[in-house]
């Protein structure tokens, strides 16, 4: 490009970027629109691009641009087409729209400014993978539109796959396992996840009952039994013919009312207390009948075996299994990816031969004392128990949600998980009275960043893979634009996603320190259940709003002081402050969770926001808006 000018012109009813270009060579339009989203956010992408031999000039020299809008634009197709092309981009889009549950995704538009996050896209890869094309998480995270992320798409026949057949035998321990042991709860057998969804009302037992034991034969740390060996544990994968999942069918269709509330409590207490790590399946699943109100499925798994993305997969794969057999059609699922075997060998070898030696230092510096967490009673051994937690939970409306996965996240180029951790910690900046907060982060621990662990694609693998890691996290004073840049660098800071630290913590001679961070943060992603309920012989039909049961042992302690958990349901963001009221009072954490409800929302209303004349350049902002904010400034329109 020899010249180039933009300006914004009038295009029917909206004003659209145009850019008049003089080029060096011949150069098509639409490459010049998929260069520059590598580079710019959507909004500062020209939507019409004018290729010239010059641009008109007065007798000034300068850029007559009277002359340029007196030109005729080509036709829309030509220069903004936005739709995929080839047949990798069709494939993509498809995945991209099923998944953000969008009818259409156009080439250029960003994964996380159309509401993303690193959880939906493990789901992205997984169905890229059933469409014939191998992806990675470090790509998607790298080329973040369907355009850019077909050009390093690979079909899945020029790639490695994983072993189809069952795996059996000793399963070394993750991180998180052994860490989850080093804890010597009091009730190990009772620490678990689970899901209940609402279940058609035509549901057929057997079939039900088949298609659970057929997730068993599929996904093998299913079969997991846990088993102490000399001071620590063993994970040993069962084989797949003694694949057993219990499916307890729980008749409440008598009862109604409190009577009913109060039977299904005990009845999923009952439930959530069944598991032997040694000596019985650690995956069941019950069939809960409420009359009118219809039937519940209550999926129940140690966590041992499981996390937040395994769900996904289960929930997915049951209703898809459920279907093929209540229709009487051949059972298919999609390929397995490597096993939790792979996945314990592997990690082995990268703490043998020392590959995160080299982030010792940081991890060591990020578990440094920080500053306590304000108490409302004293803290002493026996007052942060399971049985003492309560929680408070804030709900940012649907259209607010709306905005802060699309809109403020394009606005600021920034992650749905950048925008959560920088409110915070405001939050938590305000409360402490201190500049340096230390929270201890959840993530999923599947992104895999290291090349040799590039082929171990995780996207379809049950297991509990879950990266726990400390982050000193330094909010700095200024503008939102300001804090949210500082808070993304820190972010991006931390070496591999967090995996090393619970390699260093837990798999080598030389273990590093725990951390003292007295809260945990965790996004968990968007819960949904499967798309197209519709049709029968359909299983699931959406989320249930009853609770699961008691998941821990109220015998044990908590970890830390606060727990936060942030979550999207129903299409709005939740964000749920579990804290023991014998450390704190209810009002407390209230007033907590206020404040960080207020600073969500203060991403959503630009016209409250605090800008400086930097923050232009990451603000999309009408022509209302640049008059206020140039008020703000004490600026003048040019």
């Amino acid at each position: 490009v020899a010249q180039t000018a933009v300006a914004l012109r009038d295009v029917g009813d909206a004003a659209k970027l145009v850019a008049y270009v003089v080029p060096t060579a011949e150069l098509e339009p639409l490459f010049l629109k998929t260069h520059l989203t590598q580079h710019l956010p959507a909004y500062m992408v020209p939507d019409y691009f004018v290729l010239m031999k010059a641009l008109p000039l007065t007798v000034n020299g300068k850029v007559d641009h009277k002359a340029l809008n007196a030109l005729l634009l080509p036709e829309p197709d030509s220069v903004s087409e936005d739709q995929p092309r080839t047949d990798t981009e069709q494939r993509l889009a498809a995945v991209w729209a099923e998944v953000l549950q969008r009818d259409l995704v156009g080439l250029h538009e960003n994964f996380f400014e159309l509401g993303g996050d690193s959880i939906l896209g493990m789901q992205i890869i997984a169905k890229a993978h059933q469409a014939g094309l191998h992806l990675t998480p470090s790509q998607l995270f790298q080329h973040q539109t369907v355009a850019e992320l077909a050009a390093v798409a690979r079909s899945q026949l020029d790639t490695p796959s994983a072993s189809q057949g069952p795996v059996t035998g000793p399963v070394p321990l993750t991180p998180i396992q052994r860490d989850f042991f080093t804890q010597a709860l009091p009730d190990p057998h009772h620490f678990n996840q689970a899901v209940m969804v609402t279940v058609s009302p035509k549901v057929q037992p057997q079939a039900l009952r088949q298609a659970l034991q057929m997730l068993a034969v599929h996904h093998d740390g299913l079969r997991s039994r846990f088993y102490p060996q000399g001071g620590s544990w063993q994970q040993v994968i069962q084989p797949a013919e003694s694949a057993d999942v219990p499916l307890d069918d729980v008749d409440l269709s008598h009862l109604s009312g409190v009577a009913q509330t109060e039977a299904m409590a005990a009845a999923t207490a009952d439930l959530q207390t069944s598991f032997d790590l040694t000596n019985r399946p650690l995956f069941r699943a019950a069939l809960l009948r409420l009359g009118v109100k219809g039937d519940r499925l209550l999926l129940i798994a140690h966590h041992l075996i499981v996390d937040g993305v395994s769900w996904r997969i289960l929930v997915e794969d049951l209703e898809t299994v459920y279907r093929q057999l209540a229709s009487s059609l051949e059972v298919a699922l999609p390929p397995k990816t490597p096993s939790v075997r792979d996945w314990g060998n592997q990690l082995m070898a990268l703490a043998s031969d020392k590959t995160f030696e080299a982030e010792r230092q940081h991890w060591q510096q990020a578990c440094a004392p920080a500053a306590a967490l304000p108490a409302d009673f004293e803290v002493d051994l026996g007052s942060n128990t399971v049985a003492s937690t309560e929680e408070v939970t804030v709900t940012l409306a649907a259209a607010q949600t709306q905005v802060l996965t699309t809109a403020a996240a394009q606005t600021y180029r920034a992650q749905l998980n950048d925008l959560l951790l920088t409110a915070l910690g405001q939050t938590l900046k305000s409360w402490t009275q201190s500049a340096t907060v230390l929270i201890d982060l959840e993530g999923h621990g599947r992104e895999v960043s290291l090349q040799n662990l590039q082929n171990l694609d995780l996207s379809r693998t049950v297991g509990w893979f879950t990266a726990v890691y400390p982050l000193r996290l330094k909010v700095p004073a200024g503008a939102i634009a300001e804090q949210l840049k500082s808070v993304k660098e820190q972010l991006r800071g931390v070496p591999h996603q967090g995996m090393g630290y619970g390699i260093l913590r837990r798999l080598t001679p030389d273990p590093i320190p725990t951390s003292p961070a007295q809260i945990s943060f965790n996004y968990l992603g968007q819960l949904q259940a499967p798309q197209s309920v519709a049709q029968e012989p359909a299983l699931i039909h959406g989320l249930a709003p009853e609770p699961v049961g008691p998941l821990r042992s109220p015998a044990g302690d908590r970890r830390y002081l606060l727990d936060v958990i942030a979550l999207i349901r129903n299409a709005q963001l939740q964000v749920i402050w579990r804290y023991s009221h014998r450390v704190h009072q209810r009002a407390t954490i209230k007033a907590i969770a206020q404040r960080y409800l207020a600073a969500l929302q203060a991403y959503t209303k630009p016209d409250a926001q605090a800008y400086t004349p930097s923050d232009f350049a990451a603000a999309r902002v009408n022509q209302a808006q640049l008059d206020q904010l140039l008020g703000k400034i004490g600026g003048r329109r040019r």
